[in-house]
């Protein structure tokens, strides 16, 4: 007997190229807060190249295309370092700095797992920080970003949720979109009880 089959939706090439080049930014951003931004520049930058391009086509790149994300790539990389808040998010000498930092906790009655971009502590408040590569074309990035706040407060506030319950130092949530004009929002979390309000 004859069965339908469903089409296989059609793959969305832009929505995989964004994914590759955010989990390579995140993971040459979490060795730049390593180093030290002082240590990255332009030369640097571009000595890298070889190694972007590798990780782009790991991540599933065409070889004739990762050159080109690798230029994304590098620009959104120089941007970071180009921006005093870039250099400070990335600051190896704040305490208790991690990127790329992986837990585990209740929430909500449900154990998750979750990795937080960029944490540490500085003047007294931890900071979660959540880099964000994707860029903005239309004509009102402030709102953008607003809406980037609301889209991801969820998130955040999960992740605010799960570190305050190993760690009573008051919380400050952030999305950093080093592409987008104006890209940082920040917004308070609280101990115990975080409900995501600003």
């Amino acid at each position: 007997v004859p069965r339908a089959v469903e089409p296989a939706p059609p793959f969305d090439w832009a929505r995989e190229r964004a994914r590759r080049l955010g989990v390579v930014v995140h993971a040459l951003l979490a060795q730049i807060a390593v180093d030290g931004s002082d240590v990255w520049n332009g030369e640097r930058l571009a000595a890298q190249t070889a190694r972007i391009v590798a990780h782009l086509v790991s991540e599933g790149a065409l070889p004739s295309e990762a050159p080109q994300e690798a230029v994304d790539v590098r620009a959104t990389l120089a941007r970071v370092l180009g921006d005093e808040r870039g250099c400070w998010l990335l600051d190896p000498a704040h305490a208790e700095a991690r990127s790329e930092c992986a837990l585990a906790g209740l929430d909500e009655g449900d154990v998750v797992h979750v990795v937080l971009d960029r944490t540490f502590v500085a003047e007294g408040v931890r900071w979660i920080v959540d880099f964000k590569t994707g860029t903005h074309e239309g004509a009102d990035p402030s709102a953008f970003l607003d809406a980037e706040v609301e889209r991801y407060r969820p998130q955040l506030s999960r992740y605010a949720r799960i570190v305050s319950a190993l760690d009573p130092t008051p919380i400050r949530l952030a999305l950093y979109h080093p592409r987008v004009p104006g890209g940082w929002r920040e917004f308070s979390g609280t101990a115990p009880g975080f409900d995501g309000s600003a």
